[in-house]
Formats: C-alpha cells, structure tokens, sequence
C-alpha cells in the first residue's frame, strides 16, 4: 500500500525526503502543486485581483476541496 499524503504530511522533514517516492503519482502531484509552498521573497508589491478573478480563485478553490473530499 502506497503512503497517502494525509500520512506524508506528518512524518518530520528530513523523512518526507526520503519516503517521497512512496506516495502515489497523485498525491506526489498534490504535494508539489497544493502543500508544499516555496521560500519566496517579499517585494512590498502589492497585487490586485480583479472580482472575475476573485470569483474564479474561488471557484477553483472549491471544486478542488470537493474533489479531495470524494478522495478521501
């Protein structure tokens, strides 16, 4: 049975690196697009969303949520 990304999440650091593998392609891709958030550097610049793309973030967001609840 291949480590689910509910169990992924929380093993310590330094054995995610090590047992990454394990995880099914899905949830390798879950991980790398959804949870694990990259260092970035804060410009002090400031973004504005317009409200299609507010209700469009949203949207996604959602039907993303409602896909990982029918998974789990």
């Amino acid at each position: 049975m291949a480590l689910t990304i509910k169990e992924f999440m929380k093993l310590p650091e330094d054995e995610r690196r090590n047992r990454y593998e394990e995880m099914s392609e899905h949830d390798r891709f879950l991980w790398r697009t959804q949870y694990h958030i990259p260092v970035s550097v804060n410009t002090g610049e400031t973004v504005e969303f317009t409200e299609t793309q507010k209700r469009q973030y949203r949207k996604d967001l959602e039907a993303f949520i409602i896909g990982l609840k029918k998974g789990e």
